[in-house]
């Protein structure tokens, strides 16, 4: 099978998945990150959309033109006006898609290192927390975590292993700057969680721009629904906070 055939089988197999889910805002940013990052160009997975009509193929559609590049925001915005100018209804959270702010930072500290968390709301109040794990002051690896995984950490006796510390977010902001210096060399979840993280470093007002080095070989026939990010729909979850924590 060539790539654009695989392309749009993992694409057909994914936007066959959607309709048995329930996705919010938080859930469909990080799907909509790791799918443009899956498919590139994205026009494989907005065709296969279109013909799923149903409001999660419209939810992801309104996560991907929030926080995609161009191509793939403009390709998502024409899969939405075709699938509701049908009379596909819209999720009522699709309205908030791409308006997180950051609200708090902190320092968390764990067995095994320690990470940056920053934690967003969207328009409406939804929260997820973004994880930038550090190791001499570099970031290695980017997580995204729907809710509020930081009063789940305080509140769980299995993670007392865990100490938050509170950062100023122009602190936060401050470090991630500088520790933006050189490229992230995080393995395939950050890769998938670029485009996200990048709309997030900006939001925040990092100045630099991230750059993110691709992760090694992968198989060419690895189109997964794991791999395109199906892993994180709610029918696989198994914590509180949604989903493992790396």
């Amino acid at each position: 099978m060539d790539e654009p055939a695989q392309a749009r089988a993992a694409a057909n197999r994914l936007a066959a998945a959607l309709p048995d889910q329930s996705l919010d805002v938080a859930l469909a940013e990080i799907l909509a990150s790791i799918v443009v990052t899956a498919f590139d160009p994205i026009d494989p997975l907005v065709d296969a959309l279109i013909r799923t009509p149903c409001a999660e193929s419209v939810g992801l559609l309104a996560a991907i033109a929030a926080i995609a590049d161009p191509h793939s925001a403009t390709a998502a915005g024409g899969g939405i006006e075709l699938l509701t100018s049908t009379g596909v209804s819209t999720p009522t959270w699709s309205a908030v898609a791409g308006t997180a702010l950051p609200d708090e930072a902190r320092l968390a500290d764990y067995r095994h290192g320690a990470a940056l968390a920053v934690r967003w709301r969207h328009g409406d109040g939804s929260s997820h927390i973004m994880f930038n794990v550090m190791e001499d002051e570099q970031i290695t690896e980017i997580r995204f975590l729907e809710g509020d995984l930081f009063d789940v950490i305080e509140q769980s006796p299995s993670l007392t292993h865990f100490t938050l510390t509170d950062v100023a977010l122009p602190a936060a902001t401050e470090f991630l700057d500088g520790a933006l210096a050189r490229p992230i060399q995080g393995d395939d979840r950050t890769w998938h969680n670029a485009p996200l993280a990048r709309v997030r470093f900006a939001t925040l007002g990092v100045t630099r721009q991230a750059r993110f080095v691709v992760p090694g070989p992968r198989d060419p026939d690895d189109y997964s629904l794991a791999a395109m990010g199906i892993d994180l729909l709610k029918d696989n979850r198994h914590t509180p906070w949604s989903g493992p924590l790396w």
